[in-house]
């Protein structure tokens, strides 16, 4: 039996017959049903093309760890943009009141955005039957659950997305040697299904607030040495069909290195759809190192080097340094005047955000104030008072040392296990800083009842918080170190 059969999906226009082109991948992916019965389908494994492979290529797991970076980039994104509008907006109630045609239109938009973007991600649906229009739209609760997944997962740790048909079936084949006896193969698979369906949660939120936004990955070429081995081994093949196969695996890898030349960096733009007798124009900084980075227009130059584009860090920090590098050399502080942890005491202040107790479930509104607490690496303010959407959030940084000490001690409490105590003393000082300054949209009762579900009314007794060494010493080190002159508030602009 055949797995997955890309004929009528590969002869169908997308772009022209969307509902089609998708209905085909839906009947192919049913496939998953048969073997919940039983029966096992062939993987789509070419034995004679995966010989010719590995003869090229030898891969090891550590080959896709730039993959990884990538899907917890992703992840990330998705995970903040996810938490904002859940918390802020009550996306969770909207989504529920769509009707559920209007809800799997915004899954067909999204499978769509994912499969033609310029990542070539179409190949990965084979892995997610789930990702269907009935599966993620009919009812509401089966996209929701999947986006609490993704919105209780740790930024920079990979987030799975366990399907016991999927799971059951690689792991069958991975342990079968009439298969495929290369376990690296089985991983990136997984991996793939990963990047997958991350997508396309995004893209579903994206659909249903009518935005865009890209998420770019960098094509890498083939190298010198890849030519060499093709012609190395074209020469020890005899059978017309080797050769074929090793003639396809070059066509593909030159269409890939073709695709990253006509692509801008600074907005994804494909070089086709530009006026006629306009071309990408390479960065000279880049050049000068061997490295491709192509844009559109002399503007969308200038805004990368400024700001940067599709969450990579400005063009000015990252100019002529290999791409690899980027994560151990370029410095991605933010320039907030908020508390920051030098990497030389990063060891001692580990438990700046505290995991939460056994059996403490944080709520999405609190899961959403720590994204904004750490959302730049390094450079944490004291508290963030949080507004209804659109509105920005304001970030909060007590000037003196001793009560900013007091305040991280009760937040660092209230964060592991929502101890009540903890919550009061932090509406204390937020009251007073709240008073002294009205802040239009701020309602930190309401606000700190939603994160820890503590009830907080006027002239109510107070409880005793009685903090432990370790816990007054852990808040006082956070609060100690702070870089320039402390900043009463700053505002974050929601996007």
């Amino acid at each position: 039996m055949v797995f997955i059969s890309y004929r009528k999906i590969l002869s169908t226009d997308k772009y022209t017959h969307r509902v089609l082109w998708n209905q085909h991948w839906e009947k192919e992916l049913k496939v998953y049903e048969t073997f919940q019965q039983g029966k096992l389908p062939d993987p789509p494994f070419d034995h004679k093309a995966a010989a010719v492979t590995n003869r090229l290529f030898v891969f090891k797991s550590s080959d896709f760890d730039s993959f990884r970076r990538n899907i917890a980039t992703l992840q990330a994104d998705a995970r903040g943009f996810a938490l904002a509008h859940l918390t802020k907006d009550q996306f969770a109630d909207k989504w529920t009141s769509l009707s559920p045609q209007t809800r799997m239109d915004h899954v067909l938009e999204a499978l769509f955005q994912t499969c033609t973007s310029p990542l070539e991600l179409e190949a990965y649906r084979t892995y997610c039957p789930d990702m269907t229009l009935e599966g993620l739209g009919r009812e509401p609760r089966a996209f929701l659950d999947l986006l609490a997944v993704l919105v209780n997962g740790t930024d920079g740790e990979l987030t799975t997305f366990p399907h016991p048909t999927v799971n059951l079936l690689l792991e069958t084949w991975e342990r079968s040697s009439a298969y495929c006896s290369d376990a690296v193969t089985f991983e990136k698979l997984r991996l793939d299904r990963m990047f997958f369906v991350s997508m396309v949660l995004w893209r579903i939120l994206l659909s249903f607030y009518g935005k865009d936004q890209k998420h770019r990955i960098q094509f890498n070429g083939p190298e010198k040495s890849d030519w060499r081995k093709f012609r190395e081994i074209r020469s020890t093949l005899t059978s017309p069909e080797e050769q074929e196969i090793l003639a396809g695996l070059k066509r593909s890898m030159t269409a890939k290195d073709s695709k990253d030349r006509t692509t801008c960096w600074g907005c994804g733009r494909q070089e086709a759809s530009l006026q006629p007798g306009t071309a990408l124009q390479a960065c000279a900084g880049c050049k000068r190192v061997g490295q491709r980075t192509l844009y559109c227009t002399r503007e969308c130059q200038k805004n990368d080097w400024k700001n940067g584009a599709a969450n990579c860090p400005p063009h000015k920090q990252t100019c002529g340094i290999p791409r690899k590098k980027w994560a151990t050399e370029c410095d991605f502080n933010g320039g907030q005047s908020f508390r920051v942890i030098p990497a030389s005491t990063a060891n001692i202040i580990s438990n700046i955000i505290p995991p939460p107790d056994p059996g403490y479930k944080r709520s999405l509104e609190l899961q959403y104030q720590i994204s904004m607490l750490t959302q730049n690496p390094g450079d944490y303010p004291d508290y963030v008072l949080v507004r209804d959407h659109p509105h920005s959030d304001i970030g909060v940084n007590l000037t003196d040392r001793l009560i900013a000490g007091t305040f991280i001690t009760a937040r660092n409490r209230a964060f592991r296990n929502g101890d009540r105590a903890a919550v009061m003393v932090m509406w204390s000082f937020l009251w007073v800083y709240i008073t002294g300054s009205p802040l239009p949209g701020v309602d930190i009762k309401k606000q700190l009842a939603k994160e820890f579900g503590v009830v907080l009314t006027e002239g109510m007794p107070r409880e005793k918080f009685d903090p432990t060494d370790e816990e007054t010493d852990a808040g006082l080190q956070t609060a100690l170190l702070t870089k320039g002159t402390p900043i009463q508030e700053s505002l974050r602009m929601h996007k």
